[in-house]
C-alpha cells in the first residue's frame, strides 16, 4: 500500500472515529453542565418540576409520568435501604475477629444483584415514560410489522 493510500485510510478512520464520538462528547458536555443535581433528592425535585411544567403534556400524561416517577422513587429507596443494610453487615464482617469470607462473597453478590435491580427499575421506568409520551410507537410498530410478516411467511411455508 502506498503512502497516499495509507494516509487516506488513516484519515478516514480518524474522521469516522470522531463522528462516532460526537454524540458521546455532546452528552459529556450536557452532564458537566448539570450542577444542580448532587443527590437523589435533588433529582426527584427537579424531575417533579419538569413533569409539572413541560409544555405540550396533557393532564393525563402528567399524572401518568408522576405516578411512574413516584413508583421509581419508592423502589429505588427500598433497594438503597437494602444496599445500606448489606454494607453495614459487610463493614462489621470485615473488622470482625472471625473469618467471614463466604458471607462477604454472598454480600458482594447481593450488592451486585441490587445494583442490577436498580438499573432494571430505572430503565423500565424510562420505557414506561417514553410509552406515555408516544416516543416508542414507531419503533414498536415496525417490530410488530416484522413479526407479523415473519409469521405470515412461516404459515405460507407450511
Amino acid at each position: 500500500m502506498n503512502t497516499a493510500k495509507l494516509f487516506t485510510s488513516l484519515l478516514l478512520l480518524t474522521i469516522a472515529a470522531a463522528c462516532a464520538n460526537a454524540p458521546s462528547k455532546k452528552l459529556d458536555e450536557k452532564v458537566s453542565e448539570e450542577k444542580n443535581v448532587q443527590q437523589s433528592a435533588d433529582l426527584d425535585k427537579e424531575a417533579g418540576n419538569i413533569f409539572k411544567t413541560a409544555p405540550g403534556l396533557t393532564a393525563t400524561q402528567r399524572a401518568q409520568l408522576e405516578q411512574i416517577r413516584t413508583d421509581l422513587v419508592a423502589k429505588r429507596d427500598d433497594l438503597h435501604k437494602e444496599s445500606l443494610q448489606l454494607r453495614s453487615v459487610l463493614v462489621k464482617d470485615i473488622v470482625s475477629s472471625t473469618e467471614h469470607v463466604e458471607e462477604i462473597k454472598i454480600i458482594k453478590n447481593r450488592l451486585r444483584e441490587i445494583e442490577d435491580k436498580r438499573l432494571d427499575v430505572l430503565f423500565d421506568s424510562i420505557d414506561k415514560m417514553n410509552h406515555v409520551l408516544g416516543k416508542y410507537a414507531a419503533e414498536h410498530q415496525k417490530e410488530m410489522e416484522d413479526t407479523l410478516r415473519e409469521d405470515r411467511m412461516g404459515r405460507a411455508e407450511n
